[in-house]
């Protein structure tokens, strides 16, 4: 807020459950914080309007991973189970998710496969046969 921001940019964080660099809370780890208001109906009003991808803004929702590269198991199964839950409640397919890098030069986050992150949404089946670490992390669980 001290840059003039009404509030966090995104609608959603899923935590990885470092609260401070070197101090980890298991309990914590793949937790979702809300941020930014949306109240549920299938239109953005102006005070749901985010502040995580210029020009996508006013039509999306924001959810952000908390870890850069240290992103965990159990943050991957929160933020897939919710956005699979937000595509089904907006009628939305898996062809609408993208990344931030997708979206604006520059950016790398959310640093994941976002190919192999649509392909698996939707798709449990397809989990046995992926090497998890290798598409959702470089450093998994924070070492």
């Amino acid at each position: 807020m001290s840059n003039g921001w009404r509030d966090i940019g995104y609608h959603f964080v899923g935590c990885n459950g470092f609260v401070r660099p070197q101090f980890y809370i298991p309990e914590m780890d793949g937790s979702l914080e809300v941020g930014r208001y949306l109240d549920g109906d299938n239109f953005i009003s102006d005070n749901e309007i985010g502040a995580h991808a210029l020009g996508y803004n006013s039509t999306s929702v924001g959810y952000c991973l908390i870890g850069k590269e240290k992103f965990t198991v159990p943050q991957f199964w929160k933020v897939k189970h919710t956005i699979e839950f937000l595509l089904l409640k907006y009628d939305l397919g898996v062809k609408d998710v993208y990344g931030h890098y997708e979206k604006q030069n520059g950016r790398t986050c959310p640093n994941i496969d976002m190919t192999w992150f649509r392909e698996v949404l939707f798709r449990e089946e397809l989990l046995g046969s992926f090497e998890l670490e290798k598409y959702w992390t470089k450093t998994l669980n924070g070492d």
